[in-house]
Formats: structure tokens, sequence, C-alpha cells
């Protein structure tokens, strides 16, 4: 089995939702510099955004949630693509989910499930308590793949990237660096990101003031732009083949 080709086949699913498109490749690297300093979600926090080719065209509606558990947060991502009739009703669909400590953002387990034609793939990451290593499952078709990985010190699950840059302390000049891992990849590597400038951006869901950040990994560098203000939204990302586009903000409450 193949997760890129699979990832590939989707169409409009393509890398959506993820840090994919920067992270998958193999490859070595330092270990974390950066520390989340603060959790600007809570609890029962959801986010909407439109998917659109960097042509402009619309190829998905994304969902992003956080719920609370004890003493995790499970950190949610759904996309639809439009169906055959254009009404997103029976398209492919990507959904992932990341369970995290809720102080510090250190991975317990995630999972990705993506459906194209009727045909589903999953994938799904447990970490052992002291992280150093992890456990990768993938499913397709009635036939399952296991694969055992050591971590290197510092890792994140990359299904829970787009929350853990919220939580850094932003600023000009940032430069920061981590571990990023991938069930879908099963893979870990080194993500680098540091903050261009401050910038303005509109987006359907208002107007923000934001941190560019450039997201670096191999040769691959993506941007997100991240509200300077509290609750840190998430306002843009471009992750190569799509852009996402903040919608509509509900805020949470306090873990």
């Amino acid at each position: 089995m193949s997760p890129a080709r699979r990832l590939l086949l989707g169409g409009a699913l393509l890398l959506l939702g993820t840090v994919a498109a920067a992270c998958q490749a193999t490859g070595g690297g330092g270990e974390a510099t950066i520390a989340p300093v603060r959790i600007p979600f809570g609890c029962g926090e959801r986010a909407s955004y439109e998917l659109r080719e960097l042509d402009g065209t619309r190829v998905a509606g994304a969902l992003f949630e956080v719920r609370c558990e004890s003493d995790r947060l499970l950190l949610e991502q759904s996309f639809r693509g439009p169906g055959p009739t254009g009404d997103g009703g029976a398209g492919p669909r990507d959904r992932s989910l990341a369970v995290v400590e809720s102080g510090t953002l250190h991975p317990v387990a995630s999972s990705r499930e993506a459906t194209r034609d009727g045909e589903t793939t999953t994938w799904s990451a447990v970490y052992t308590a002291d992280l150093t290593s992890v456990g990768f499952r993938q499913e397709e078709s009635g036939d399952a793949e296991e694969r055992e990985l050591r971590l290197r010190r510092g890792a994140y699950d990359n299904e829970s990237a787009l929350w853990l840059w919220r939580a850094l302390e932003l600023a000009e000049g940032y430069d920061g660096q981590y571990v990023s891992v991938s069930a879908v990849g099963q893979s870990q590597i080194t993500v680098r990101l540091t903050v261009a400038r401050e910038e303005r951006v509109e987006v359907p869901g208002g107007d923000f003031e934001t941190w560019r950040i450039h997201v670096r990994s191999g040769r691959a560098t993506r941007v997100a732009w991240i509200a300077v203000d509290a609750p840190h939204q998430l306002v843009q990302w471009d992750n190569g083949s799509e852009i996402f586009r903040l919608v509509e903000y509900e805020a949470g409450s306090p873990p």
C-alpha cells in the first residue's frame, strides 16, 4: 500500500488539513527548539474554512474542532469535497483526530481516515508515554500494515500542527524547529518555522493582523498566517496545493 498515492488519488483532498506536504519526506535534522507557552484554544472551539486551489477554484469545506477529555485535548479536522453533482454530499472525505496532552500538546495518539470513490484508508499512530517510540498502523481494502519507529526528542504529531503553531510565542524574527511525526508517511522529519513579517490578511471571516510564518521541511516551504491577537486563530494556510481561508470562528472555553 502507498499512503502518499492514496492521498494523491483523492484529487480535491490532496494533502488536506495537514502539513503533510511539508513534512512527509524522509530525512534527518535537529531536535526541537520550540516550546508551547500558552494554549489559546479551548473546549468547544470551532473554526470553518473554505479551501481553494491556487487558481481560486473551490475544492472543499473544512471544520476544525477542539474537544476536551480529562487532561487531554482532541483536535479534529474534517473535510468534504464536492460530490458528482457539486453538492458535496457524496464527494471525497478526509478526517483526522489528534489526541494530545492539554498542557504541553505532547502527542498521545492520532488517526486519519480518507474516503474516495467508496474506498476508505485509515492510518493511526499510538505513542509511548515517554515519547521514545510510536506504533503506526495502516488499513486499506482489508489489509493492514504495522510499523514501530524510534522517536527523536521533541516530537509532535503532524495532525496537531495547525494548533501547535498557535501555542508558540511568535514575534518578528522568530525561528524554531521541531520533529513532526506523520502516521500517513510513517516517518519523522524536522520542521522549521520562521516568522517573516507581520501582515494584514482579509478572509471571508474578517480582517486580521497576522504573523506570516514560513514552514520549511526538506526542500518544501509552505506559508501560514496566524492571528497576532488572542486566540491566535489560523487565518490562512497555503499548503502548496490548496489555500485555507477562515470563514467562521467560535471560541471555546478553557480546558
